[in-house]
């Protein structure tokens, strides 16, 4: 199977986008989060699918390591959260998405303010281009704000793994995040 080009992983494009006026998030009102749960190595096809529905959703990507050299042109982006498609909408927009038929269940997260800072949180890391590495069942540690390096400003966990430290930023509705290793950022404990 041929490897297409990147995709966009949000709708609209705007999601993220700070608003100046404010410094808040455009997005940032309290409208209700889906955790999608997609059919196996559907999410991009779901993607497709939302984006011309013009429903606002979000599936973080990411370049796994290779372990292989290849050429740039071959890599590969696949979710950081394998079979979850992140909807913003309400009852509407969850019953349009289900009927794309690529979504096995609906999951509304609890939420849902706290849920699109994470998402910024982990498009940021995505956008700084630090490798990241799925952190799954982890119990949520202290939390801190870096002080300094690419992600400066974001709140997050910091845990040791293989005698390295890590920043961890955590889903807590899916129990499951993003870390990257703290390269002499400068942090504070909250």
């Amino acid at each position: 199977m041929p490897i297409l080009k990147a995709e966009p992983t949000h709708y609209p494009d705007d999601l993220f986008e700070v608003d100046d006026s404010e410094g808040l998030r455009s997005w940032s009102d309290s409208s209700d989060w889906w955790a999608l749960y997609t059919r196996p190595r559907a999410e991009k096809s779901l993607m497709r699918r939302l984006r011309l529905a013009e429903l606002a959703h979000y599936c973080p990507m990411m370049a796994p390591r290779r372990t292989v050299a290849r050429p740039p042109s071959r890599v590969s982006r696949l979710p950081l959260f394998a079979n979850y498609v992140f909807l913003r909408g309400g009852e509407q927009e969850r019953y349009r998405s289900v009927c794309t038929g690529q979504v096995l269940r609906c999951i509304p997260v609890p939420q849902p303010d706290e849920f699109y800072q994470q998402l910024c949180a982990i498009q940021q890391m995505i956008v700084a281009g630090v490798p990241l590495e799925l952190e799954s069942g982890l119990q949520v540690g202290r939390q801190v704000e870096v002080k300094s390096g690419p992600l400066r400003g974001f709140r997050g966990q910091i845990l040791k793994r293989h005698h390295q430290s890590r920043f961890l930023v955590y889903l807590n509705f899916l129990e499951c995040g993003a870390s990257t290793l703290l390269d002499g950022w400068d942090i504070e404990p909250l």
